[in-house]
C-alpha cells in the first residue's frame, strides 16, 4: 500500500478508456484517470474531527482546553484527535496569514501559462520557484496549463514579473487578469458531508 498526500492507495489498478471522471464510494474514493482506475482509502473523518478542524481553520492557536470545551470533549481527547490528524496528513501546517498590503504587495494577478507540448508543469516548477512573487501553481485543464496567483506592488513590477516569466523554458503564452478586489479569500475549508 502506498501513501499519496495522506490517503492510503491500494494497488487496484486496472486499464480503462481514456476518460477522466471521479466516483465517491465511501470510504473509498474511485478514480478513472488516463485510462487507468485507482481506488483510493480515504481519511475517515467524524464529527467531532469536523469541529476541531473548523476551530482550528478559524484560529490555530486555540488550546487543547478550548477546543475541547467548544467541541465537547476534554483537552486529552483533543490533543489525540489533533495528532491522529496530523498523522493522516489531513493538518499539513500551521500558518500565519499576514496581510499582502502591510508588505507592500498591492497588486494581485492571476497568470495563466500556456506550456509548449513538449513540457509538463512538474518540468517548468523548478523554473518558476525562483520567483518570490508567485503565491499559488495551479496545474489546471482548459485552455491553458498553469495558472499561478501573484502579488507585486504595482503594474510596473507585474509587466518585470510577466516578462521573467516568459523566458522560462517551456512557456508558450502568458495572459495576466488583474484582481480589483477580493473577498471569501482564507475562508475555513468545511469538510464535506458523508454517512457516519
Amino acid at each position: 500500500m502506498a501513501q499519496v498526500e495522506g490517503l492510503d492507495v491500494f494497488p487496484w489498478v486496472w486499464p480503462m478508456r481514456n476518460i477522466a471522471i471521479i466516483y465517491s464510494l465511501t470510504p473509498f474514493c474511485l478514480y478513472i484517470v488516463r485510462g487507468f482506475v485507482i481506488i483510493v482509502n480515504m481519511v475517515q473523518l467524524d464529527g467531532r474531527d469536523k469541529a476541531i478542524l473548523l476551530e482550528l481553520q478559524q484560529e490555530s492557536r486555540l488550546s487543547y482546553a478550548e477546543i475541547g470545551s467548544r467541541v465537547g470533549l476534554s483537552p486529552a481527547a483533543v490533543h489525540d484527535r489533533v495528532k491522529k490528524l496530523e498523522r493522516k496528513g489531513v493538518i499539513k501546517a500551521y500558518k500565519i496569514q499576514v496581510d499582502p498590503e502591510a508588505l507592500g504587495l498591492k497588486l494581485t494577478a492571476f497568470v495563466a501559462i500556456r506550456l509548449d507540448n513538449n513540457f509538463t508543469g512538474r518540468e517548468i516548477q523548478p523554473g518558476l520557484e525562483q520567483f518570490h512573487q508567485i503565491e499559488e501553481m495551479h496545474s489546471i485543464a482548459g485552455e491553458t496549463d498553469i495558472l499561478l496567483k501573484v502579488r507585486t506592488t504595482d503594474t510596473k513590477a507585474l509587466e518585470a514579473l510577466i516578462y521573467r516569466i516568459k523566458s522560462v523554458p517551456g512557456v508558450a503564452r502568458i495572459t495576466s487578469t488583474i484582481v480589483l478586489s477580493t473577498a471569501l479569500e482564507g475562508r475555513a475549508l468545511v469538510p464535506s458531508e458523508s454517512e457516519e
